[in-house]
């Protein structure tokens, strides 16, 4: 399968449980889809306003499950079919061709409005951009920064260390030579061809079955609940302002999503 192809396997039992307590602090894919919405709302008031038309895509419902590559692969069903590879959202994608398909339908005048003589301009940009205004950028990197060190606590607590030593040995024991999890999916060789081999799916599939064999993923998942815990408590004022600019912004995306003509 090429990259980026369409899988369809549902989010599975384990990853559905897989959420950390900074998941609350970011964007996950249903916000994108209300953010997406919101853009089409916002392009198509500014297109009527320049008295053009505008084939407002619906809202579409996702799996939110931007975590499911937290460790890695972990669900045996998406390693024997694509292995590495991320299995896209059907929904998601059948969105995006909708969409190349209307803006490959627009007139000259409709796509100089919607996207600038540059095409990087328009009612689309300024549309993004009005979404965007709760956006805090330091809030973003502020979260990202802490993930980053709960993941490099996790990996190094006393708890995980030998199950990450246990894994390695399960792997090599399958005639695949590497120290931890992060490795073997980042593999050079997986993503040279742009598409799956059978290699990297044999890889995958013994880095899935190693992980059940080891109890890694849960103990990473449990050491990591652990260190947010005690970071959201350590910065609660922070947080506090985090989801107070989040609960204005998804206010706003509603707001502007409930005045969507009927079409």
């Amino acid at each position: 399968m090429s990259v980026g192809e369409v899988s369809g396997i549902a989010p599975s039992a384990e990853v559905r449980r897989m959420r950390l307590p900074f998941d609350d602090y970011g964007i996950g894919a249903r916000d994108m889809a209300k953010l997406s919405h919101a853009a089409e709302v916002l392009t198509e008031r500014c297109m009527l306003g320049k008295h053009l038309g505008w084939a407002t895509l619906p809202p579409y419902p996702v799996q939110d499950a931007n975590h499911r590559r937290r460790y890695g692969v972990i669900e045996e069903e998406v390693a024997r079919r694509i292995g590495y590879h991320m299995a896209d959202d059907p929904v998601v994608v059948e969105n995006n061709r909708r969409e190349a398909l209307r803006n490959k339908g627009l007139s000259a005048s409709q796509s100089a409005a919607a996207h600038g003589p540059d095409g990087n301009s328009g009612c689309v940009k300024e549309a993004w951009i009005r979404i965007g205004r709760y956006n805090d950028s330091s809030d973003k990197a502020f979260v990202w920064r802490l993930s980053g060190e709960s993941l490099e606590f996790a990996k190094n607590h006393a708890d995980v260390k030998p199950l990450l030593r246990r894994w390695s040995l399960c792997m090599n024991s399958r005639g695949f030579r590497y120290d931890d999890p992060w490795a073997s999916a980042g593999d050079a060789r997986w993503w040279k061809s742009g598409r799956s081999t059978r290699d990297e799916i044999a890889a995958a599939v013994a880095d899935v079955q190693c992980k059940k064999e080891t109890g890694l993923v849960s103990a990473l998942a449990r050491v990591e609940t652990a260190f947010q815990k005690d970071m959201l408590e350590k910065h609660g004022e922070r947080f506090a302002v985090i989801k107070d600019h989040y609960r204005r912004w998804m206010d706003d995306v509603e707001s502007i999503a409930a005045t969507a003509s009927d079409g």
